[in-house]
């Protein structure tokens, strides 16, 4: 039997996620890219460890309005 996470879980998942995005992103100048960045999960009931792939890392980086502009690194690559 595989107990299901309580209700709001996932929900709430996400918003620490996206709260240690934000702080990350408060100290980091232009955005943040999935390429840039880990997040890992573990599951407290199976001891389990997982990663994020960088296109769901993408989607919480879009989600939070965080995701770096890719011309603006362009442009910065432009100047050096």
């Amino acid at each position: 039997m595989n107990p299901q996470p309580p209700t709001g879980f996932l929900e709430l998942e996400a918003a620490y996620t996206d709260l240690a995005l934000e702080a990350l992103a408060s100290v980091t100048e232009g955005g943040l890219s999935p390429e840039g960045i880990g997040i890992a999960t573990i599951d407290v009931e199976t001891e389990t460890f997982g990663k994020l792939s960088d296109d769901e890392k993408e989607q919480h980086l879009e989600a939070a309005g965080l995701l770096a502009d890719p011309e603006a690194e362009d442009e910065d690559a432009d100047e050096e």
